[in-house]
């Protein structure tokens, strides 16, 4: 009877400790990043049309980064299939959480690669085949960064 006792004891004991114990809530949030990349002091911006001869002109809001590095994403068809390429295009500093950066459209890709041809505006599909993507990279005081990407589409006229 004494050992039953014991036991039960032991496991109410046991049970009332861990019953106290309190619990975490998971947290279900996406963290937020450090700083927000805005482009020409527009939250929605994401894609723009530029000229092939023209310069790709953007204002770059980045509160808080010290650099904001630039890097050009194409695919070029190989007659098989499409080889993904990139490109570091610049790397500007932040002055005032903004940084302005203009691009030549003939620096979008490697002078290997071919030259930019630029969209017309027939067929449509063309578009496809001269959009460049730019990977903002927004450089942070302790070396990490926030990215954010904008689309280019090259047209002819």
């Amino acid at each position: 009877m004494k050992r039953l006792l014991t036991i039960l004891f032991v496991f109410t004991a046991a049970f009332f400790t861990l019953a106290s114990c309190e619990k975490e809530e998971p947290n279900f949030r996406a963290p937020t990043p450090q700083t927000q990349i805005i482009f020409d002091d527009n939250i929605d911006k994401a894609t723009s049309d530029y000229k092939v001869g023209g310069d790709i002109a953007l204002k770059i809001a980045a509160d808080g980064a010290t650099n904001v590095r630039i890097i050009s994403r194409y695919n070029v068809d190989n007659g098989v299939a499409l080889v993904p390429k990139f490109k570091t295009l610049d790397i500007v500093p932040v002055t005032g959480g903004v940084a302005t950066v203009q691009i030549p459209v003939s620096s979008l890709r490697n002078t290997a690669d071919g030259p930019i041809v630029g969209a017309g505006s027939a067929p449509a599909s063309s578009r496809a085949t001269n959009t460049y993507t730019l990977q903002v990279d927004a450089v942070l005081p302790d070396g990490s960064f926030v990215t954010r990407f904008f689309t280019a589409v090259i047209v002819r006229s």
